[in-house]
């Protein structure tokens, strides 16, 4: 499937209020564009989250590390792959790697440049804006933004099958 066709497919998703409702809580993988050498990557996209698996553990759960790993690396490779942009490299020799990765749920993913605040009782962010001051973004808002990318899974169509003896792909 093209760049265009999966952009267009997403964007017809996240734009519609009761989808990202729905999807507020699957885990995704989060692809930070860290703007190196000046350039977005994959314009106008700096910030893309791949949808995962449902039962992919989002944070560390002892014992489920493989599965989390293969799944994680995976939606990179394909995005890798999609975009025939090298997720591992470095455009500058001064500012470090062009992507910084992490997983969690869409929500929590996207609440720090949301400006929601941090919860240090429930170790989760938070949307009230009694905390920080400044109002958060709600998350339909943030994902109707120009440089951001939500891609669900039907729209990926990922294989994220696994078992004990599916090879975990690993990013160099």
């Amino acid at each position: 499937m093209s760049l265009n066709r999966i952009v267009q497919q997403s964007l017809d998703i996240q734009h519609n209020l009761q989808e990202v409702g729905r999807r507020a809580d699957v885990p995704v993988v989060f692809i930070w564009d860290s703007h190196t050498g000046g350039t977005v990557k994959v314009p106008p996209f700096d910030r893309v989250y791949i949808e995962l698996p449902a039962d992919t553990p989002v944070g560390w759960v002892d014992g489920m590390d493989e599965l989390w790993s293969h799944r994680h690396n995976l939606a990179i490779k394909w995005w890798e792959q999609v975009t025939a942009v090298d997720m591992n490299g470095s455009s500058c020799r001064c500012c470090g790697p062009d992507f910084s990765f992490s997983s969690n749920t869409l929500r929590q993913a996207t609440a720090t440049h949301r400006r929601c605040a941090y919860s240090n009782e429930t170790h989760m962010y938070t949307e009230d804006p009694e905390i920080e001051g400044l109002p958060s973004i709600p998350l339909d808002q943030w994902l109707k933004r120009p440089h951001v990318l939500f891609i669900p899974l039907d729209v990926s169509k990922i294989d994220f099958t696994y078992n004990s003896k599916t090879p975990v792909y690993h990013t160099p």
